[in-house]
């Protein structure tokens, strides 16, 4: 049994306790119910009256903790087309972009646009203008954002080489990659210069510590594309150690990287 001067004691911390776990920052930071209702992955299923078989092309787009990544690209001819990605907002019925980047334009970075945005269950129709031309696009969920520990948004920190040693990018070098419940999506660019280097996507599966991922595209080399690749996957709090398995039969991307969970 406590002391009465033990008890009279945790009763003075107990406001300033709580105000530390006030102040404690979370990741990810607590979701507002319209970031709840668009976190997850979402694929086109028709743009301008066109469905996605005519147009010959698909587009992902993958949204959680506030940021989104989207791609357009065809799978099966191993094409890719663009792709562009940051920071979003959604209340009464609009949903804006704020970009960061863009493989197409990058005079588009720091702009936004503004879309009206209607949910119908898994269906999200999604209308606006860019440049003054009209964007009239349909997509249907894949996931919702969760089921994953990797699930959120993340930021390399540093490569690793082959002693061990840990060896922080650039300054302006950014790699940032997104994920689903089963969807993943990365990008290097120059954030000063606004120069896209590369960025691919597609599928993932996580079970213990090993971490597997399946392109669907690969803006810098379009061989590699439908190819699995194994990873090693550990992590400890925020951070991501992402080390690749050597596999037969399949060309090695040299991966050894160490990420963070981020809010770009």
């Amino acid at each position: 049994m406590l002391s009465k001067y033990t008890t009279q004691l945790l009763l003075c911390m107990l406001p300033l306790l709580m105000g530390f776990a006030f102040l404690s920052p979370q990741y990810p930071p607590p979701a507002s119910e319209s970031e709840q209702a668009l976190r997850g992955a979402w694929t086109m299923v028709q743009k301008d009256g066109v469905s996605n078989d005519e147009l010959a092309i698909q587009m992902v787009k993958i949204l959680s903790d506030g940021h989104f990544m989207f791609a357009f690209y065809n799978s099966e001819t191993q094409q890719f087309f663009s792709a562009g990605g940051g920071t979003y907002s959604y209340a009464n019925g609009q949903y804006t972009e704020n970009i960061d980047f863009h493989t197409i334009d990058p005079a588009l970075a720091g702009t936004s646009v503004t879309f009206s945005c209607k949910l119908d269950g898994d269906k999200w129709v999604h209308q606006g203008n860019t440049n003054g031309t009209p964007i009239n696009e349909i997509f249907q969920r894949v996931d919702k954002g969760s089921g994953s520990d990797l699930s959120g948004t993340w930021k390399q920190e540093f490569n690793v080489d082959a002693a061990g040693k840990r060896l922080k990018l650039k300054k302006h070098h950014k790699k940032l990659k997104i994920l689903s419940g089963t969807r993943f999506q990365w990008v290097e660019y120059n954030s000063k210069k606004g120069k896209f280097i590369s960025c691919g996507g597609g599928t993932y599966t996580l079970a213990n510590q090993a971490y597997e991922e399946k392109l669907e595209f690969f803006s810098t080399d379009s061989t590699q594309v439908g190819k699995a690749f194994q990873f090693e996957c550990k992590q400890a709090g925020d951070e991501w150690i992402h080390k690749e398995k050597a596999l037969r039969g399949a060309k090695p991307l040299g991966v050894d990287e160490v990420w963070s969970r981020s809010d770009w």
